[in-house]
């Protein structure tokens, strides 16, 4: 599988101490992952997207405490790609849908 990072997953890669490797790291080991609709967060999982569209939760280091996670947002825009298109720390948002879905 091909795994490609759009400019926007970068975006909060500063503020968040994240870079290419740790992500790479943590979506070896998710703790969650969902099918889901990323303009719409009520939506159960799991949500039928065109092209899919994965949240995965996942420790942002194998060292990591427990509560210092990460959520990636992937799409499988065709067979064989992972595009990354979103990658922080764990949000409001996903931390909710999370813990109302696992």
């Amino acid at each position: 599988m091909s795994i490609e990072f759009a400019d926007s997953a970068r975006r909060h890669f500063a503020e968040d101490r994240l870079d290419e490797r740790l992500v790479l790291d943590a979506i070896a080991h998710p703790l969650w992952v969902a099918m889901v609709d990323p303009d719409d967060s009520s939506v159960a999982p799991p949500a039928d997207t065109n092209p899919p569209t994965i949240l995965m939760v996942c420790k942002r280091h194998e060292g990591a405490l427990e509560d210092d996670l990460i959520e990636l947002l992937v799409s499988m825009p065709r067979p064989g790609v992972m595009r990354i298109f979103h990658a922080m720390h764990l949000s409001g948002i996903w931390r909710d849908y999370w813990n109302t879905y696992r």
